[in-house]
């Protein structure tokens, strides 16, 4: 149990980029490194995942926790993933109170962002080996793919991908403010993470009608919150973190990251001991199918949406192309080159 802990703790250390990223460091540490779950398992845990609301990829930790060691990997899978987040979202947000800024972190994520970027990409080759089963599995994840770069949401992709794939195997068969009260800030981010697919974009958004139009926190307090939760390591979602902070100082921020990622407990602790069922059964099976592709899909949007933002200059670009290689060619751990480019990048901040 102490292995999964610790495993966990150091993955919420350096899982910098978001979700994908977090998809492609788990992949090397759990199936590659420790061979905790088979790809395939692995795989149909993203799109298990990906079809309940909640962080995905907090879920996907909570899962394979699971896997490892039951009821109780789980809770120490989901702790040691969330809580550098948390402290480091904790930390920043009392920085923020007192300086009022973190500008300054963007130029360690830009040097983060190259790095990242080729651990999704390498991810994303190695899962398309079982991914791709067939033909249509091709075509629903360039699909998926397409759909969400025309701004079409997670949740209808998947289940069309799940659909597509039903009738494609049926028919070839057959063819900062005054102090909130707590109460309030727990049940909005409850609220909040039960309900929430989708993106961090998604995450704004919710929050805004939350607790903005309520007046409880102002327009750059949330773009600094989301934008803190994208820097730092971990899950996005620790940006509950932040504004539970700057309502309620350290109080509000314990409650705000218990309310938001609650809801990720009870899902997966009541589903995953039967997702087994998922692929016992046939129908369930031809679906999860399908949706897996649709992920492979989804995921490729957000590389290229990601790569049009960051590879805007020729180093990004060479560093992308060399630790693609590393990766590809090498078993070498993500870590390293992810902790050389994030200490490059504190360098370059201190120094321009």
């Amino acid at each position: 149990m102490k292995e999964i802990f610790l495993a966990f703790f150091k993955l919420g250390w350096t899982a910098f980029g978001g979700p994908a990223a977090h998809i492609g460091l788990m992949e090397t540490e759990f199936i590659e490194k420790r061979k905790w779950v088979t790809r395939q398992q692995f795989l149909d845990l993203i799109g298990f995942t990906n079809l309940i609301p909640g962080p995905n990829s907090t879920e996907l930790a909570i899962a394979v926790g699971y896997i490892k060691g039951g009821y109780l990997g789980l809770v120490l899978a989901a702790a040691g993933f969330i809580f550098p987040a948390f402290l480091i979202t904790l930390s920043l947000a009392m920085v923020y109170v007192y300086f009022g800024d973190v500008s300054w972190m963007e130029g360690i994520f830009n040097a983060l962002m190259p790095v990242i970027l080729a651990v999704i990409v390498s991810a994303l080759f190695r899962f398309s080996k079982n991914f791709i089963t067939s033909p249509m599995s091709i075509v629903i994840g360039i699909g998926a793919a397409a759909a969400s770069l025309f701004g079409v949401s997670e949740l209808p992709i998947l289940v069309a991908g799940a659909l597509i794939m039903w009738l494609y195997r049926k028919t070839s068969r057959t063819m900062a403010v005054e102090p909130v009260s707590l109460s309030i800030i727990f049940f909005g981010f409850l609220k909040i993470g039960t309900f929430l697919y989708g993106t961090g974009y998604v995450l704004l958004a919710f929050i805004q009608s939350t607790f903005v139009e309520t007046g409880l926190i102002n327009s750059k307090q949330l773009i600094d919150a989301v934008a803190v939760g994208q820097f730092t390591p971990g899950p996005l979602f620790t940006a509950s973190t932040f504004v539970g902070y700057l309502m309620h100082g350290i109080p509000g921020s314990i409650v705000a990251t218990v309310g938001i990622f609650i809801a990720s407990f009870a899902f997966i602790s009541l589903l995953i001991p039967h997702m087994h069922r998922l692929r016992d059964n046939k129908l369930l099976s031809i679906f999860l199918d399908g949706v897996n592709a649709s992920s492979l899909g989804l995921m490729a949007a957000v590389t290229f949406t990601l790569a049009r933002i960051h590879l805007d200059n020729i180093y990004s670009i060479a560093v992308t192309a060399i630790s693609l290689v590393v990766f590809l060619r090498t078993k070498i751990n993500p870590t390293w080159l992810i902790g050389a480019a994030a200490l490059f990048g504190v360098v370059r901040a201190l120094m321009f």
